[in-house]
């Protein structure tokens, strides 16, 4: 039903209860109309016009009975419906695991030394470095001179130096040499040369440490290619290279050193053949260790002096 006919039936009404007699005995559940409620607050104002209550409460009786029985209009279609409300929140899957990216292949040459180098060492007359990498017994060379100690052998004090080369695929022609150089700072490494021939090799090995391998080679499995262990242990550690003067400090210019360093080569031979009457030797990858300082054994001697 609709306002309009709503307003029509409500008309009706009213017309077919003023045709209606009037039963005194009729109870009367209803309050006044306006009308007759505005009556009684005006009533000093003079006169009010007569109102028949039993028509109003007929009236409002009758308009009850019809809208009663009427259901609530249903929802517009344009409205959506409410959300349900949960009481406890909705319990998520547990996240699914990231895919493992697949190891990157090895496709390149890379050597590292695993061997720790200590920031000073000693050198004598002879230039043979003393306790070279590291003292086995005491650890430092200066730290046994300062506290009066020896070693327990006679001999050179000696440990081997140690690097890990991983290779794309394992070739036999691979020789690993290393050897001592000083460099000024700022300056940048040189690379190392190509070499003709084994005159030109041979000529480069002379000042240098060749390691041999540990083992034969592993394959690597998470990355792919080939892995060996090298080991550099000669007689004595002979520091090659000429030394260079240090600069003493001045008041406006401080003490200028030249830091060394370990530097290991790893060259690659390739026979000669048909295209190349004579072998070549390419660095296919080369490391350094940490810079480290060299001191005489005389200035240890002389600081032993010193704290006595």
């Amino acid at each position: 039903m609709d306002d309009d006919d709503a307003a029509f039936l409500v008309s009706a009404l009213g017309r077919h209860e003023v045709m209606m007699p009037h039963d005194d005995s009729m109870p009367r559940c209803r309050l006044p109309s306006l009308e007759a409620r505005a009556s009684h607050h005006f009533k000093g104002d003079g006169e009010p016009p007569t109102v028949d209550p039993t028509n109003d409460d007929v009236f409002f009786r009758n308009l009850d009975l019809i809208f009663a029985g009427e259901p609530l209009p249903p929802p517009h279609s344009t409205l959506s419906p409410l959300p349900v409300m949960y009481s406890t929140p909705p319990v998520l899957p547990p996240p699914l695991p990231l895919p493992r990216r697949p190891p990157t292949p090895v496709y390149r040459f890379h050597v590292r030394l695993t061997t720790s180098f200590l920031p000073r060492y000693w050198k004598n007359g002879r230039k043979n470095l003393q306790c070279f990498p590291f003292c086995p017994e005491h650890g430092d060379f200066y730290e046994m001179k300062m506290q009066g100690k020896k070693h327990a052998s006679i001999g050179v004090c000696r440990t081997p130096v140690n690097c890990e080369l991983l290779c794309p695929v394992w070739l036999p022609n691979m020789f690993v040499i290393g050897r001592f150089e000083q460099i000024s700072p700022g300056t940048p490494v040189p690379s190392p040369p190509v070499l003709q021939g084994h005159a030109e090799f041979d000529a480069f090995r002379q000042n240098t440490f060749d390691a041999v391998q540990i083992g034969k080679y592993s394959a690597t499995t998470d990355s792919g290619g080939c892995k060996s262990m090298w080991m550099f242990l000669p007689d004595v550690w002979k520091l090659q290279p000429p030394l260079r003067k240090k600069r003493k400090a001045t008041r406006s210019i401080p003490a200028e050193t030249f830091p060394f360093y370990f530097r290991v080569f790893c060259y690659l031979q390739s026979p000669a053949d048909s295209t190349s009457p004579v072998d070549w030797f390419r660095c296919v990858t080369e490391c350094h260790s940490t810079p480290f300082e060299l001191s005489s054994t005389r200035t240890a001697d002389r600081h032993r002096k010193s704290h006595q």
